[in-house]
């Protein structure tokens, strides 16, 4: 890196040499320049830290509150610009961004029902699922959060799989696999 200051050289220099650093940044990068402060964090962030190379995703945002978090620690006059981004974060992210963190959240959520769903079943209990409507059936396999039901259509035996969280208890057996106490 030659001459140029690591992030440690920087900590305790005036904020307005600092801002002037960053605007000039902005320029020679051809960036739309933010308010001073917000360019003097862009600049810690992406020219400073290793943010760049932890955070290949924008779907991560941990990366991003840890490097704002050591901004603020190291660079306290900037402390309430820090928390300002972290608290707009979400909305400043690109719709589809937004979207795919959204699914993902109602994903790990579904998961987390079905784990607990599946926690009261067992191979042998009677439920309710829904394939090609409401059917009875008769638990085959329990996994983590998933479940195979088997139930027999038109004198056809079928075995589906299912997340646990969409199946319905008739009854609980209370044995698990081989008769065993759950």
């Amino acid at each position: 890196m030659g001459d140029e200051p690591g992030w440690r050289d920087l900590i305790g220099r005036a904020p307005d040499e600092l801002r002037e650093m960053a605007w000039q940044r902005a320029i020679d990068l051809r960036l739309k320049p933010a308010n001073g402060d917000r360019n003097v964090i862009n600049m810690l962030r992406h020219e400073y830290s290793d943010y760049d190379a932890w955070n290949k995703s924008p779907l991560h945002s941990n990366d991003y509150h840890k490097v704002l978090d050591a901004i603020a620690r190291d660079f306290p006059w900037l402390a309430s610009a820090c928390a300002a981004a972290q608290a707009t974060r979400e909305q400043r992210l690109p719709p589809w961004v937004q979207a795919r963190r959204w699914a993902h959240s109602d994903a790990i959520d579904k998961q987390r029902r079905g784990r607990e769903v599946a926690k009261g079943l067992a191979v042998g209990d009677r439920v309710i699922v829904k394939w090609r409507g409401q059917r009875e059936a008769e638990i085959v396999e329990v996994r983590r959060s998933r479940v195979k039901a088997r139930f027999t259509l038109k004198g056809q035996v079928r075995v589906i799989d299912r997340p646990a969280d969409e199946v319905m208890p008739l009854t609980a057996s209370g044995k698990g696999v081989n008769g065993h106490d759950r």
